[in-house]
């Protein structure tokens, strides 16, 4: 009977130890994309607009490359295909009124269908699936980075 007992236990405590593990659902929803130039923070999946257009969050910060040349710019971006939907251009010590500071956040804008941004880019719409975000810098050097986001209905 003791015995009996002592399973009971066992198996009660493992199956409220398994209330308290994450499962893979709750895996990371983010991603981190870096060079020595340049990381930034992105979601793995965002949504369709539910209207025309929609936002995802991005964080950033200059890399050791960066910094030791003093000035550059990257252009982050999110490429359906070949062409831009969504993106960022970030300067550094350019003396333009886009430089930013050596770490940051922002929003960045995607749209269902093709459009412009306030200074007349074009951008193309999204579509679902499997697409790929990442930047190009220039600091002295020239460097890339891409990884892989979806999206879903």
């Amino acid at each position: 009977m003791r015995k009996y007992r002592l399973r009971v236990i066992a198996v009660i405590t493992s199956s409220m130890l398994l209330l308290f593990v994450p499962s893979s659902s709750n895996a990371a929803s983010t991603q981190t994309i870096k060079t020595l130039y340049l990381s930034i923070t992105v979601p793995t999946q965002i949504s369709m607009p539910k209207k025309a257009c929609s936002t995802f969050k991005l964080t950033y910060a200059l890399g050791i490359k960066a910094k030791q040349a003093g000035f550059g710019y990257s252009t982050v971006g999110l490429l359906i295909d070949e062409d831009m939907a969504a993106g960022l251009y970030i300067s550094y010590n350019l003396e333009l009124s886009s430089d930013a500071p050596e770490k940051g956040t922002a929003q960045i804008k995607y749209c269902k269908n093709d459009w412009e941004t306030e200074d007349g880019d074009a951008r193309i719409g999204v579509t679902t699936g499997t697409h790929s975000i990442g930047f190009v810098t220039k600091y002295g050097d020239t460097a890339e980075k891409f990884g892989k986001i979806k999206i879903v209905k």
